[in-house]
């Protein structure tokens, strides 16, 4: 997501109408360490060269009191919203 996109298009990304990166396949895995993240539609996994990997809040761009990289795990959040919600 690109800075300044809309509630609507935020929705999208939500709904599945927007293509976006595959939630990894170990995800109960990865709950402890990534928390809410893990399972939100705002979330993206980013991998870097070295082998590290990050999450970015999509929402962060609409939301400034949202930081771009959280500090994992993150245990509460309000813009928390898993696929299928609207």
């Amino acid at each position: 997501m690109r800075p300044g996109m809309s509630r609507g298009q935020a929705r999208q990304l939500c709904s599945g109408a927007v293509s976006r990166d595959e939630r990894p396949d170990d995800l109960p895995e990865d709950l402890p360490q990534v928390g809410l993240c893990a399972r939100c539609c705002h979330a993206r996994r980013l991998h870097n060269a070295r082998g590290s990997d990050f999450w970015q809040c999509l929402a962060s761009a609409t939301d400034p009191s949202l930081r771009r990289f959280p500090r994992l795990p993150v245990e509460r959040c309000h813009a928390f919203a898993t696929e299928g919600a609207s």
